[in-house]
């Protein structure tokens, strides 16, 4: 009878693959800032504080009901960075400011994500449809809707860009068949900028705001960037860019650069009249609607007024002349 051998079967141990680590990207977040007609107290500082998660829960109550019926599935929340005095606190003191962040689906493409203009335009349009710009409740301030920070580049990535690449351990050799790396580099967007001029009637002009590096010169520029920026935004889509130059004296003499996409570049007349509208609204400084220059140009209510007089009188003699003649 033949022996039986034992048979002993050799389990091999293969060691456990390392997981991958790769980190997620982080969901895109637009930071909006907007003035609401509340009291700022210092507990709106403590995110823990009763006042602070009151003011956030009835902020975020609008923004999400706002954002998710403009863009659907896109936008999936949003949320209180801070609340903070705003820049002309000292001209209405029942007033805080909140910077929001709205965050979107993370494996949204950046080239299908919001302009930043679509966002701002977004809560400013509802707050100025509502009566007395309350929504659910909420006072904001008409003209204070900001993207403070943006997700976008400065220029958004082109889908048209094509790049062949070789695997470095690859035995192919370079030859005819073989493309070289291309990239089309992504145009870049001509603008046009146009200096807007106006006196502040009335105000006291200081040494100090001839400095860019002074306190006063800072606040200043910034008040009538809070205040006049999102006008033009509104009126204007293509408004790149948006910078308080320099204060001269004569009262105070406001300097400042409108930077436009030239695919669309408005009129002198078209900006001036933007500031002719905001003169009975903006409380925060003066408006002298007789001062207002556009690239030095002198375009006011008194000039287009005039402007129009003359046209209709050319019409006038010219219906006159050609009657003559029949």
């Amino acid at each position: 009878m033949p022996s039986t051998q034992n048979q002993t079967t050799a389990i091999q141990t293969i060691p456990a693959t390392e997981a991958n680590t790769t980190t997620e990207p982080p969901a895109p977040v637009f930071h909006v800032g907007v003035v609401v007609f509340e009291p700022f107290d210092e507990d709106l500082k403590d995110e823990k504080s009763p006042k602070f998660k009151n003011l956030a829960q009835r902020i975020t109550a609008v923004f999400d009901m706002l954002y998710k019926e403009a863009f659907g599935a896109l936008f999936i929340r949003s949320y209180v960075i801070a609340f903070r005095v705003p820049l002309a606190s000292r001209i209405r003191m029942n007033a805080t400011e909140a910077e929001v962040g709205l965050e979107f689906n993370k494996t949204t493409p950046l080239v299908e994500l919001p302009r930043n203009e679509d966002v701002q335009k977004t809560l400013a349009a509802a707050i100025d449809s509502h009566s007395n710009n309350t929504i659910l409740n909420v006072p904001f301030s008409p003209g204070s809707v900001q993207v403070l920070r943006t997700p976008l580049p400065t220029t958004l990535p082109t889908t048209n860009s094509t790049e062949t690449t070789i695997a470095p351990n690859s035995t192919t050799t370079p030859s005819s068949t073989v493309k070289p790396t291309t990239k089309i580099p992504p145009t870049v967007e001509a603008t046009v900028t146009r200096k807007l001029t106006f006196r502040s009637l009335g105000e006291t002009f200081t040494t100090d705001l001839l400095n860019p590096s002074s306190a006063a010169f800072k606040n200043r520029a910034a008040l009538i960037k809070s205040n006049l920026e999102p006008l033009f935004q509104r009126e204007f889509s293509t408004l790149r860019d948006f910078i308080v130059t320099s204060f001269s004296n004569g009262s105070i003499i406001n300097n400042m650069d409108l930077k436009f996409s030239a695919a669309f570049l408005p009129t002198n007349i078209q900006i001036a009249e933007v500031l002719l509208k905001a003169a009975s609204n903006v409380t925060a400084f003066n408006i002298d609607t007789a001062s207002i220059l556009v690239d030095d140009t002198p375009v006011s209510s008194g000039v287009s007024h005039n402007i129009s007089l003359i046209t209709a009188l050319s019409m006038v003699l010219l219906s006159w002349l050609l009657s003559n003649q029949q």
